[in-house]
């Protein structure tokens, strides 16, 4: 059985010249990198989706990546110009969402919204929606995010949700081949959009 590399990866997601560039992803044989940069753009470290050997996910040990939004430098305007932010779990779903023309969109790193991150959103905005993926992992992730929000206060961050259809990611959804699935998700970013604008 061979080994996916990250140029196959890349392909089988979909990122174009553009994403590559514009999000500076490091593609190399047998890694994608993703860098996680501050509000401000300054580049902080890097998160490797791996493609070789026992674990899925590469962290530079020295920075606690639970303290940091991917793409929270490309998407701060639009969460100040929205009043709100999408939040999902890994850097390909909100790459994914921003292709989509949700570019208020950043990711946690994980299956849930720690309590450092929600703290980070809520010196910009008072309303997160996640969006987990469908699966066990972020449907348990999905309680360990209402409970970190909670601790917090109503008063700091309000959170609501979009459920997908089982088995799928946002990433998987934006690039979904069923027609009326596809419509029906975008059809829940409009109702979202709608109620909090």
């Amino acid at each position: 059985m061979s080994v996916m590399t990250a140029q196959e990866y890349v392909a089988e997601r979909e990122l174009t010249p553009d994403d590559i560039s514009q999000w500076h992803l490091d593609v190399c044989e047998d890694h994608l990198g993703f860098p996680l940069l501050t509000a401000a753009g300054v580049y902080c470290c890097t998160v490797k989706r791996m493609f070789a050997g026992v674990q899925k996910y590469e962290y530079q040990k020295d920075y606690p990546i639970h303290v940091y939004l991917f793409g929270i430098n490309v998407a701060l305007p639009f969460i100040k110009s929205e009043g709100y932010s999408f939040a999902v779990e890994g850097p390909l779903d909100c790459i994914a969402l921003h292709r989509m023309g949700v570019k208020n969109t950043v990711a946690y790193l994980g299956n849930h919204l720690t309590k450092f991150q929600a703290l980070s959103l809520a010196r910009w905005t008072d309303r997160v929606v996640v969006i987990p993926d469908a699966d066990a992992g972020g449907k348990g992730g999905l309680v360990k995010t209402k409970e970190n929000v909670a601790a917090l206060g109503e008063k700091v961050l309000r959170l609501g949700a979009i459920y997908l259809p089982s088995g799928f990611d946002p990433d998987q959804m934006v690039r979904c081949k069923d027609v009326a699935q596809l419509q029906q998700f975008k059809d829940e970013i409009i109702k979202v959009k709608k109620l909090l604008t």
